[in-house]
């Protein structure tokens, strides 16, 4: 069975980048705290060359203009792909949580996503 090439795989991270609209950080109710989307600042997306994966890298600050009354404890992330049906393409849990307890509090947050290995 033959293999998706490392260009095919640069194919696909190109679709997934283009496809994801915004990213949630939620609290342990699962209620959101943050909503970011690709063009702010705090949020990078990084191809990791000659690998399967997809990096998302956001730093966090107590003082952000979007941040909620503090303290705030942050316990999912998610992302998406769709404004309509708010279904998640991918989602991970901070274990243990992440706190935001002051104004100069400041957190970064390093996701890696995994596009499997596909073999045909």
């Amino acid at each position: 069975m033959p293999e998706i090439t490392p260009q095919g795989y640069k194919f696909i991270k190109e679709k997934i980048f283009a496809s994801w609209k915004y990213v949630r950080l939620k609290d342990e109710n699962e209620q959101e705290i943050i909503k970011l989307f690709p063009e702010d600042y705090r949020l990078q997306f990084n191809e990791r060359e000659g690998e399967q994966l997809i990096e998302l890298n956001l730093i966090i600050k107590g003082n952000d203009h979007d941040m909620p009354e503090l303290p705030v404890t942050l316990r999912y992330i998610s992302l998406y792909s769709d404004d309509f049906t708010g279904d998640a393409v991918a989602i991970d849990e901070f274990d243990p949580p992440i706190s935001i307890e002051s104004l100069q509090d400041e957190i970064e947050i390093d996701l890696l996503v995994e596009i499997p290995r596909i073999t045909m």
